[in-house]
């Protein structure tokens, strides 16, 4: 007679489903869903320092994108999609921080509470000195759709 008990209190602990299972999946993202103009700021990996910012405009149908630099000029950026992470590929172009050196970036980014954040991975050409690639931290803020 005690395994009825221990019946009924292994059935009152059972795990109840999620509330969130039988919810619809969110639509894949796109990169018209990225139609708009975006601020970004880029960090080292291991410092909140802002060490560069910019735009990154997307308009059209298809969108083409557009990278710019603050104070410097403006740049085609490829933008692909796969699932929920978001690509970028910008360059060659002149580096905002090595003079003299040109720099092709790649990033990959997810929404996170509306923002896209990530890893651009900068690839110097010209590098006297020091290392010709580095990673950084990035965060991107819709500022205009």
């Amino acid at each position: 007679m005690r395994t009825l008990p221990a019946l009924l209190l292994l059935a009152a602990c059972a795990a109840e489903p999620a509330a969130d299972a039988d919810a619809p999946a969110a639509p894949p993202l796109g990169t018209a869903d990225l139609v708009g103009t975006w601020a970004f700021e880029v960090m080292p990996l291991d410092r909140d320092t802002v060490i560069v910012t910019g735009t990154l405009v997307g308009a059209g149908d298809p969108p083409v994108f557009t990278m710019t630099l603050t104070g410097r000029e403006s740049h085609t950026s490829t933008i692909t999609v796969d699932g929920d992470t978001v690509r970028t590929r910008t360059g060659p172009y002149q580096s905002a921080i090595y003079d003299g050196v040109m720099v092709t970036t790649t990033g990959s980014y997810v929404v996170q509470d509306g923002e896209l954040v990530g890893v651009v991975t900068s690839r110097y050409d010209g590098m006297t000195s020091g290392d010709s690639v580095a990673q950084y931290r990035a965060r991107m803020t819709r500022v205009r759709e």
